[in-house]
């Protein structure tokens, strides 16, 4: 207090002035740089959450509702006695197919560690599977085999299909807890956030308060008293 007090007597008024105000500035850039900074934070990870994790869970949903389909569509064409409804099931099971195939290579964009590929591959590995399967039940329902297709759907078919499903719902899970995380980060992100705009403002709020004593305490004891009290 009286290193500071004697710099500002060795201080004209309007240096003293100048300062208070440049004091203030600075702690009010202060306090909007720690905010932005701290909004910043808040926005990267919130969009993490969006981008990367919510979304990629919606592309597997996709990539299951599709599947579904597909499985019902495969079962019927390998139960199907009327060639004539093989091309609508074939034209609809090419269909839910490619909803997957498109879902799978957006997800694959955004495969961001080794863990996520090795769950994400085999998700691929156990669809290719699946697909030769039903490539087979739909020739030999061509050729009006029924029962051998029928046979390689309930069997072949059935298990790469369960196999894709099980691969599909480690993957799922792995998404929602990497949004849990991401949600997670956001909150304390935000709380860390607070903490320092608070105390960024407190800062402000006490040394803002001191110079102003300070100055007031020597500008009133240059001028010997209050100014209506010194001029009377």
């Amino acid at each position: 207090m009286k290193i500071s007090l004697s710099l500002l007597r060795r201080m004209s008024v309007g240096r003293q002035l100048a300062l208070a105000f440049a004091v203030v500035l600075c702690l009010t850039g202060a306090l909007g740089t720690g905010s932005l900074l701290a909004l910043r934070e808040v926005q990267t990870h919130a969009l993490e959450l969006d981008d990367k994790w919510l979304e990629g869970v919606g592309q597997l949903a996709d990539v299951r509702t599709a599947l579904v389909e597909a499985r019902e569509l495969e079962i019927k064409h390998s139960r199907s006695t009327d060639g004539s409804y093989h091309a609508e099931y074939e034209e609809k099971l090419g269909a839910t197919l490619s909803v997957i195939d498109k879902a799978l290579a957006s997800y694959k964009g955004k495969v961001a560690s080794d863990g996520e590929r090795e769950r994400f591959n085999a998700v691929t590995k156990s669809l290719q599977a699946y697909q030769k399967a039903t490539e087979k039940v739909v020739a030999l329902g061509r050729d009006k085999k029924q029962q051998d297709a029928a046979d390689i759907s309930d069997g072949l078919g059935s298990t790469t299909y369960d196999e894709t499903l099980g691969a599909l719902t480690t993957l799922t899970k792995f998404n929602f807890k990497g949004g849990h995380r991401a949600a997670l980060t956001v909150a304390e992100t935000y709380a860390q956030a607070r903490w320092v705009v608070i105390g960024l403002m407190g800062a402000a709020l006490l040394l803002g308060l001191g110079m102003a004593m300070l100055i007031t305490r020597h500008l009133i004891g240059q001028l010997g008293g209050e100014p209506a009290t010194a001029v009377a």
